[in-house]
């Protein structure tokens, strides 16, 4: 009794559950704000912020041109130089980038391309801060220290929401989302970089250093293309969304969209951090034989979260979310039930997704990612040609995202398989 009551205490303190309890609760709040800003702010409002939003989402895992990933695999000592580059670097590349649009804004566009001065300013705002972000997010996986990143989400979570409440009640009703969003990226920004300033103590960059140890092979520009192609696939939905049925139908499928991904941003998103973390420690010590172990528990218990927790949303969706946002909503139940089975698939794989990069075999994932591409770019040719209703859209988006996620799952376990044997063949000569 008494190891099982130490056991249960060692648990709760993990930094898993507490990364897990902070996502929860700020999801918890966020929808307690939402039950609010859906009966006060219209529906097309939802849509056109969600998919400036998916232009910025779009650009913040690519920020750093995922150097910030060699953070995973390099050596203690060269942590620092590794900082500066993925620092440098992103700044560099966006500020390219952010020219780029602006002179083609001015040549070819009378009109703003993210739809007004504000929403520019977010969209600036959203891809310069993501920047500082993904280099603190690496950082922690490789230290595994999940509890910082537990108070950094919370926090942004909830000064989110407060700033919709304020806008709502005390300021311009119809800035209250996109300001929102500003909040939701520049004040995780700002710690985040107080964060890397402690990653500078005690460890040595001095470039003269050799590591005589197995060079991680570099991968960053196939894990760029594959992470770019992998963002555009996930804000792909939501776009073809707006263009072929409006803003109005983006609205009810953000919402329906935020509700079915809840699983993911709380147990599939912790629970990506401590595989990315333990999967990396494990290639990094040269631990074989643990990987499949590890790899098979994982999906295990995905498996098993994903069935108890969308088992429940399928039985109670309708109800759940007519109490969070009101009667006017019921499309949203609707498109919730078509696409459940496509979160379903994507909650099982999230987690394991770093698989590919971490066993230096982003070209499967690759190719996989390019096929989904072509896979919703024909669809929505498809829609189009035969002016496919909305009901029969969903449809076929989810079945084409289920599909792809379920190829990507078996991609994973190919991939594994693929690195073992070279271990072997490699040991055995």
């Amino acid at each position: 009794m008494y190891d099982f009551s130490r056991q249960i205490k060692k648990a709760l303190r993990s930094p898993i559950f507490v990364l897990t309890m902070s996502v929860a609760v700020g999801h918890l709040i966020s929808l307690a704000v939402l039950s609010v800003s859906t009966r006060v702010l219209p529906v097309e409002l939802f849509g056109e912020v969600a998919v400036i939003s998916s232009c910025a989402v779009f650009m913040t895992p690519i920020a750093c041109l995922r150097i910030e990933q060699k953070l995973l695999l390099v050596p203690e000592w060269d942590v620092r130089r590794i900082i500066l580059n993925a620092l440098s670097t992103g700044f560099k590349f966006l500020a390219g980038l952010w020219l780029l649009i602006w002179a083609i804004q001015i040549c070819f566009f009378d009109d703003y391309i993210f739809g007004g001065v504000i929403q520019s300013i977010v969209v600036t705002v959203v891809c310069f801060a993501s920047i500082p972000y993904q280099i603190f997010v690496s950082l922690i996986q490789r230290t595994q220290k999940l509890n910082q990143l537990a108070k950094i989400t919370l926090l942004r979570i909830v000064s989110q929401q407060l700033t919709i409440i304020a806008f709502i009640f005390f300021g311009d009703k119809s800035l209250a989302l996109l300001a929102a969003e500003f909040v939701f990226f520049a004040l995780p920004a700002v710690l985040a970089t107080l964060n890397i300033k402690k990653a500078f103590a005690g460890k040595s960059s001095d470039k003269s250093l050799i590591f005589t140890g197995v060079q991680p092979p570099d991968l960053i520009k196939q894990d760029l293309l594959s992470t770019a192609i992998n963002s555009l696939n996930g804000a792909l939905p939501l776009f073809m969304v707006g263009v072929y049925l409006g803003a109005e139908q983006a609205g009810y499928f953000a919402i329906a969209s935020r509700f079915a991904h809840l699983p993911i941003g709380t147990i599939g998103r912790a629970t990506a951090h401590k595989f990315t973390a333990d999967f990396s420690a494990l290639k990094r010590n040269q631990q074989q034989s643990k990987m499949k172990k590890r790899f098979f528990q994982s999906l295990a218990a995905l498996i098993i979260s994903a069935l108890a927790l969308y088992g429940v949303g399928f039985v109670f969706y309708d109800e759940l979310i007519t109490f969070v946002v009101g009667d006017g909503w019921q499309k949203t139940s609707s498109i919730f039930a078509v696409i459940l089975p496509w979160v379903f698939i994507k909650f099982i794989f999230s987690p394991v997704s770093s698989i590919f990069l971490i066993l230096s075999q982003t070209q499967l994932k690759l190719f996989v990612d390019c096929g989904m591409s072509l896979l919703l770019a024909s669809l929505l040719f498809f829609c189009y040609l035969f002016d496919t209703s909305e009901d029969g859209f969903y449809l076929y988006l989810s079945i084409a995202n289920g599909s792809a996620y379920l190829v990507l799952i078996a991609f994973s376990f190919v991939s594994l398989q693929r690195h073992l044997r070279h271990r072997q063949k490699g040991a055995s000569e």
